[in-house]
């Protein structure tokens, strides 16, 4: 979902909200006053569940892979 030109945030009334997908399944992290807020939740869980993947891998990825999705950082610019 990318309204307001932002995956992952979106508005309702006077709060935005943040949804990820992870393990094939939209996780909603919550409700929030500001924009900044909410972009700030999605990329705090975008970075976790990176993490998580990689450590659910780390045997069979090559020290490269795993050390790329380990120090992963989410950009929206990206």
């Amino acid at each position: 979902r990318c309204s307001l030109g932002v995956c992952g945030v979106f508005r309702r009334g006077n709060r935005f909200y943040s949804v990820a997908s992870m393990f094939g399944r939209n996780v909603s992290l919550g409700g929030y006053e500001s924009i900044e807020e909410a972009k700030s939740a999605y990329k705090e869980a975008r970075e976790a569940y990176i993490k998580r993947v990689a450590e659910m891998w780390k045997e069979k990825l090559s020290t490269n892979v795993y050390n790329a999705l380990i120090n992963y950082e989410f950009s929206f610019e990206d």
